[in-house]
Formats: structure tokens, sequence, C-alpha cells
């Protein structure tokens, strides 16, 4: 569990296959907040949309010209939220500094961008610190989400597709939920800092959580699942002779 979180994955399985056509508009947003700061890092805050350089767009007429739709193109985008320092803002603003924290989702720290989907069974939101054999800190690892308060956030119509969400850390699956699991509701807000346009947002914005309050991951409740299967690892060294002298 102290190994770096390479990966953080939540998996929206829908309760069928769908063409890309179907599926058109989609958001898919979610927020996950630590227990603890770890680093001074409070907040993360990453997801997925249709319209592949969205994160570019300055103007609803930028976004209106590109092509709508998964199965055209898609874009990802996380941002944290830390607790401000002494070097990050003058001292007379330090006394705001609990107001500030409820402003936004924090800096971004990156965007991505992907072909579309012809078929959709799954929709995936992801975040990590995979960097291979070197990585520069601070990141969190696979303990400190430990605990974790989470809460998702999509447009309606996509909502109402979900059969099963899924949790995966690194390689191990943290946690599953069934649609008898969650509940979707219109409290709450998700505001990226992305540009949407008038008509996308018609499709309002749904928030999901556990029925009995927000997605968690709690290792003392829940033992996580590897995904995979070890491999011993194979020996042609000759068997180990006896040194023993002899008498």
């Amino acid at each position: 569990m102290n190994a770096p979180l390479e990966r953080f994955l939540v998996l929206l399985e829908l309760d069928r296959e769908y063409n890309g056509n179907e599926i058109g508009h989609f958001r898919f947003f979610v927020s996950m907040s630590l227990a603890e700061p770890r680093d001074g890092l409070l907040m993360v805050t990453f997801g997925t949309s249709d319209r592949a350089d969205r994160a570019s767009a300055k103007s609803v007429a930028d976004v209106e010209a590109m092509r709508a739709g998964i199965l055209h193109g898609m874009m990802g985008a996380k941002w944290e939220r830390r607790i401000p320092t002494s070097e990050d803002e003058p001292e007379e603003d330090v006394a705001d500094s609990d107001e500030s924290l409820d402003d936004g989702e924090g800096t971004s720290v990156g965007t991505f961008t992907s072909v579309g989907l012809e078929n959709v069974r799954f929709l995936r939101a992801e975040f990590g610190y995979g960097g291979g054999s070197f990585r520069f800190g601070p990141y969190l690892r696979l303990s400190d989400i430990d605990d974790c308060m989470i809460a998702l956030f999509m447009n309606k119509s996509l909502a109402e597709k979900i059969k099963a969400i899924h949790f995966i850390g690194n390689q191990y699956k943290l946690a599953e939920y069934g649609r008898d699991g969650f509940r979707i509701d219109m409290h709450g807000k998700c505001e990226p800092n992305l540009i949407f346009t008038p008509s996308e947002l018609t499709d309002e914005w749904r928030r999901i959580m556990r029925n009995s309050g927000p997605f968690s991951v709690r290792y003392s409740e829940m033992t996580p699942i590897r995904l995979f299967e070890p491999v011993e690892a194979s020996n042609s060294l000759p068997g180990r002779r006896s040194t023993k002298p002899n008498i």
C-alpha cells in the first residue's frame, strides 16, 4: 500500500453497449477529497468529456467549432487543490485562505486528448503519478487515499445509463457498487474550468454518491482484490550442493 499511486481509475459500466452516436455529448468528472492533507494536497478533481480540444477553447464559439460527440474524440483534465502557503499569496490574503479553498477545483496539472469511441460499454476517468523508475514528488501513495471521500458528476443522460461503478488503484480493485448501491441527485455542483455550450448544458449535471453519502475507499472495511496473477521467477541454476566438509 506504500507504492506510488501510479493510476487511480473510476470505471463506469453501462447497462449495455452503446454506439458512439447514441452517447453523443458526455461529461464525467470525479472529485476526491483526502482524509488528511498529503504534502499540502487536499483534493483532486479529474475527468473526461467529448470534443478533443475543449481544454484549449477560449469561448463557446471555439467549442462549437469542434466536432461533438464521443465518436469524434475525447479529452481529459486534472486539477489539484492544495493548502496555500505564504509563498503562494500575500500576507494580507492569508486571513481569507479558508474561503479561497472553496473557490474552483484547484490548479490545472495536466490535460490529454484521445481518439473517439465507436462502441461504448465502459467509460473511465483516471489520474496517477506513473513515471517509470524516476518520480519527482510530491505524489500520492496508494495508502494516502484510505478513507477519502469521492463524488461523481456527469450529464443526466449518461448517469441514467450506469449499471455499476468500479474503483481501481494501481492493479487492485478497491470497491464496486451496483445500481442499488448508489443514488443520482441534483444536489451539489461541478464547475470544472472548461467551457460547455448552452446546448450541452441542457443535459443537466447530476451528482452520484453512495446511498449513505460520498463514495469512499476504506481498507479496513474492504480488502482490495489483486487484478493480476503472480508469476514465479524461473530458475535455471543447478541445485545447491552441500559444502559440508567430509570428516
